[in-house]
């Protein structure tokens, strides 16, 4: 449900967050992580999830990441650490600065 190509003629995307995950912020759903175009529904699933899991759960807008956000040096040594050979770089070239 995510779209990657949100623009001003588009709905936005809704999320559910849980902030208080283990792992930092996490989307959340009752199946799998998703996302929603309409607002009403977004909402309906919020009093849903926190009737089960509890108020803490957050929603949020998905907004694209439109310029860089992170430094190639700090990524390549990020994924020396995580040992992952072979990271496709140019496949992420719009978000290195």
């Amino acid at each position: 449900m995510w779209s990657v190509g949100i623009n001003e003629n588009e709905a936005p995307v809704y999320v559910i967050i849980n902030p208080r995950h283990p792992l930092g912020p996490m989307v959340v759903g009752q199946d799998d992580p998703v996302g929603f175009r309409d607002p009403i529904e977004a909402v309906s699933e919020v009093g849903v999830l926190r009737q089960r899991f509890g108020g803490h759960l957050i929603l949020c807008m998905a907004v694209p990441v439109e310029e860089p956000v992170a430094g190639r040096g700090r990524l390549e040594q990020f994924n020396e650490e995580a040992e992952a050979e072979g990271f496709p770089y140019e496949l992420v070239e719009e978000y290195l600065f």
